[in-house]
């Protein structure tokens, strides 16, 4: 089955999801020649309107505002635009003025709704009594049908949010831990997802720290009929691997002390002594690090050392935390070890950057301070952290870990990547998922080194010059120590999609692919003339879903506005060809599995792979188009079966199937709650197993017998079971999870409160442990160890019960086997902190153990999880695929035959593999 690619297509949001605008094939190439007419540079499927429209020069009105004039151009070209009412469904939310240039962004509203995303821009030239519309540019979905009315209310959308990032996803496939999560929500508001005829959900920030203790600032859209998780992402904008959330409402900062200019010097990190301005304080004598040099800027260095990195409300500044200071104004060793010194500086450098070489004033284009947290760690009482982020307002900076990585201040490209993405934030928006948020990562990174090596006079020929934190560690050389190189060599045919909790869906392992086209730009162009280029493809072509197709034509359709012509303005186009972002480009993508089911509309992880008796079933969306609720499909893994529509619809959205090759189960989620559901393959009607007001995953079958898990009214983790037309019975006691039942044996998790004394008092420890049940006897046996760790997905695999199991709380976990029946058990592959497993996911037929797992990532990107398979005694079999893309969520059926969701081709897509590659 194929399906015309929906919402987003990069996979990112585990799924398809928000990237999908971005990936579509364009109409016509952007040509180094200047249009002369107004095409469209690609097609969205949801819309018809253009994405970009360049080379006009169209009179529109001269003397009212920007804004009129900007509204006055779309509704005169209606049979353009495609934009109905445009004065109802576009509200202005800025207004930017360059000289003659104008740029005025619109955002969409769907019954006065704002949509996701929908953004369009208008760019004019004023001159005396003459203005005329140069171009436009962005996403406006024309295909928008869904009532704005919610039948969930805004409390139980907060719950469904927090239970998502606490359980959802790979999460719930793990029980255990000593640490549980605490999370709070907070709902913004409706928002629609222009996928298909749009989705109505309510926005919910998640924030807190998950069960292992990191930070969480988590997107949720629920969608607002049937309470169903349908998007989430990061909130965090950071370095590395991780993730901005906008200011919290209502958050202010505390006013910095008043006082006299002052010149100082200071050491940076890197031994370089600089001239740092300062304000001398009369009161109290002490020379603080306020910079009032540059007009209506202030620039502030506050000294939050041992303070808990996302531990404050955002864009506050932390209780107690003041201004760094000095006694005179040459700082001393303590704020150069601190890294206030480069924080301080490093400031001063991106302000003066932006504002000279680009005529940018601050970061948000109209003065905004610059205020800098450092210091910063990753625990309550520790002393390391090894990241950096912009919180949406101010930059928080780690303070390194002593020994490997010094504060995150350290490097110039650093601080200049960070405030770059509060230019995002202010101008694109570019949404921190998948393509969209690879660019996002790719502008930082682009401007972060351009600051960095204008600043510090290096070359552009310097073999370093095109590292990211290089500067970072105490002695590892640049190559080693640096996180990203632009000039790597990434093309396309490295790209992959990636869920949204790994990476925010490779916004970091896909931003190079990009980020390295605009550096190979700048080698060709130099700074003076590509920065301005890459500038004005930021702030007046790009909105926030666009992706890579969508940043090409932006950048080839600035450069033309910039005036390139001939071999400069083919220089750029080439720089895009040699990464291989050409329009097409999702074409060439794919994997080596057999495909089975194309297009998945996977927002956020609910498309579970089931498999069994030769049978798979999946999660999609019914409709064609890409809207209305999920639905369960199923199929034969040798596609003698095509994909069935299995459930009925309605107001309800069916997720997690699984099938034994007989029966199909599933979830059903509604506004009243949730229901464990099963059908037949032979047909017949839809069976309600099971009904809760609560939330629950893991629906496993096998000969007649279902189970589950989900959260019991309390908010604890229960397992339940039947058989099909019985009773329903949750296991009584501590928390139980993460379900298997085969041949009427139940395998599950379950906590052991415990008891502990230590020599400085008594204290109640969590262990888990593996338990058997026959269900028709009712005997419990506990299998294998109890540990103090967290134990992942147990299966039932022949006379045995396998899992993973991480007893140290940290990121290595063993695969264990034991006894169905109790006994002896071992570890069929060892926990090892040397490039040992980092397994997310486990399943099993009755030969062979499957493993979602990465490999050793002390450095990012070098740990992308892959499907590895082992048999029972611990022989590996290599690799299941050897496709670029995420491979998870799989499912197995007999002996090594495998389906699982793959990202290769830059959409979800459910394939199957009967032997694994082994080598790639």
């Amino acid at each position: 089955m194929h399906r015309p690619a929906k919402l987003a297509a990069c996979s990112a949001l585990v799924g398809t999801a928000l990237v999908l605008a971005s990936v579509v094939p364009a109409a016509a190439s952007a040509d180094p020649a200047p249009s002369t007419v107004a095409a469209p540079a690609s097609a969205d499927p949801d819309s018809d309107t253009p994405t970009l429209v360049d080379g006009i020069a169209e009179p529109t009105d001269a003397k009212g505002p920007a804004d009129k004039a900007a509204l006055a151009h779309l509704k005169a070209k209606k049979d353009r635009y495609h934009i109905p009412s445009a004065e109802t469904n576009l509200v202005v939310s800025d207004v930017t003025e360059a000289g003659s240039d104008e740029t005025v962004r619109f955002t969409q509203r769907h019954g006065g709704v704002e949509v996701l995303g929908g953004q369009y821009i208008v760019r004019m030239k004023k001159k005396e009594a003459e203005r005329i519309v140069t171009g436009t540019s962005g996403q406006y979905f024309t295909d928008l049908t869904v009532g704005v009315e919610p039948k969930i209310s805004s409390e139980l959308a907060v719950a469904r949010a927090v239970q998502a990032v606490q359980y959802g996803g790979k999460s719930a496939g793990t029980v255990g831990g000593e640490t549980t999560a605490a999370l709070t929500g907070a709902d913004q508001g409706l928002v629609v997802l222009p996928q298909g005829a749009g989705i109505l959900t309510r926005h919910v920030t998640v924030r807190g720290t998950d069960a292992a203790g990191a930070p969480v600032v988590q997107e949720v859209y629920i969608e607002a009929t049937t309470g169903l998780p349908t998007l989430q992402y990061s909130g965090i904008q950071t370095f590395g691997i991780a993730g901005v959330a906008t200011p919290a409402a209502g958050a202010t900062a505390t006013a910095a002390a008043e006082g006299d200019a002052a010149d100082g010097t200071g050491t940076l990190l890197t031994g370089v002594d600089v001239p740092v301005n300062l304000t001398h304080d009369a009161a109290s004598g002490a020379f603080l690090l306020r910079d009032t040099t540059r007009p209506g800027t202030a620039i502030e260095t506050y000294d939050a050392a041992g303070v808990v990195g996302y531990s404050y409300p955002t864009g506050t500044i932390p209780a107690g935390v003041e201004l760094a200071s000095s006694p005179t104004a040459a700082l001393g060793a303590e704020l150069t070890t601190t890294g206030a010194v480069d924080a301080h500086w490093g400031a001063g450098q991106v302000y003066d950057y932006y504002k000279n070489r680009l005529g940018r004033d601050s970061i948000d284009g109209e003065g905004q301070e610059i205020r800098s947290l450092v210091g910063l760690v990753a625990w309550e009482g520790g002393t390391t952290w090894n990241q950096a982020y912009w919180d949406g307002y101010q930059m928080a900076y780690g303070a390194g870990d002593g020994w490997n990585f010094k504060p995150f201040t350290a490097d110039l490209d650093v601080q200049g990547h960070e405030l770059t993405h509060g230019v995002v934030q202010h101008t694109a928006g570019l949404v921190y998922v998948g393509q969209s948020g690879a660019l996002n990562e790719a502008f930082a990174d682009y401007f972060g080194n351009a600051i960095d090596v204008d600043a510090t006079g290096t070359p552009l020929s310097d073999p370093n010059a095109s590292l990211l934190g290089e500067d970072l560690c105490y002695a590892a050389a640049p190559t080693a120590c640096a996180l990203r190189d632009l000039d790597d060599g990434t093309t396309i045919d490295h790209f992959a999609g990636y869920p949204y909790f790994y990476d925010a869906g490779g916004v970091h392992l896909n931003s190079t692919i990009f980020g390295g086209a605009l550096w190979d730009i700048r080698e060709a162009l130099g700074g003076e003339t590509a920065d301005p280029i890459v500038y004005r493809a930021l702030t007046d072509y790009l909105t926030p879903l666009d992706g890579f197709t969508q940043a090409r034509d932006a950048v080839l359709a600035a450069a033309k506005a910039q005036g390139l012509k001939g071999k400069q303005l083919k220089s750029v186009q080439a720089a895009f060809d040699t990464r291989g972002i050409k329009p097409g480009w999702e074409k060439q993508l794919g994997g080596d599995g057999t495909v089975l089911f194309e297009n998945l509309t996977d927002f956020n992880g609910v498309s579970w792979a089931g498999a069994g008796g030769g049978w798979w079933t999946i999660a999609d969306v019914p409709s064609i188009d890409g809207s209305g609720y999920f639905g369960i499909y199923a199929g034969t893994i040798d596609r003698k079966v095509k994909p069935t529509l299995v459930s009925t619809p309605g107001e309800w959205t069916d997720v997690y199937p699984d099938t034994d090759g007989k029966t199909v189960v599933w979830i059903r989620f509604s506004a009243t709650g949730s229901q464990v559901m099963a059908k037949s393959l032979a047909g017949g009607p839809e069976q309600v197993v099971y009904t809760t007001p609560t939330t629950l995953f893991n629906a496993r079958v096998s000969d007649g017998v279902v189970a589950w898990d989900g959260l019991d009214v309390e908010g604890s983790r229960r397992v339940g079971f039947a058989k099909l037309g019985g009773t329903a019975t949750l296991l009584p006691g501590t928390a139980t999870g993460v379900p298997d039942i085969t041949g009427g044996k139940l395998a599950y998790v379950r906590e052991f409160p415990t008891e502990v004394s230590l020599p400085d008092g008594t204290y109640t420890r969590t262990f888990s442990a593996v338990e058997v049940l026959d269900t028709a006897t009712g005997a419990v046996t506990e299998v294998g160890p109890r540990t103090q760790g967290s134990i992942t997905r147990p299966t039932i695999a022949g006379g045995s019960v396998v899992w993973a199991a991480d007893d140290r709380n940290d990121p290595y976990s063993a695969i264990r086997k034991a006894p169905v029946a109790g006994g002896a058990w071992s570890d069929v592959v060892p926990e090892s902190n040397v490039g040992g497993l980092h397994i997310h996911d486990l399943v099993a037929s009755s030969t062979t153990i499957t493993v979602t797992s990465e490999g050793d990532s002390e450095r990012l990107g070098s740990g992308v999880p892959l499907l590895l398979q082992y048999t029972l005694d611990g022989k590996s079999l290599g690799r299941v695929t050897c496709s670029t893309g995420f491979t998870d969520r799989a499912a197995a059926d007999t002996g090594s035959t495998l389906v699982w969701v793959d990202t290769a081709a830059s959409y979800d897509t459910l394939v199957t593999r009967a032997t694994p590659v082994g080598t790639c």
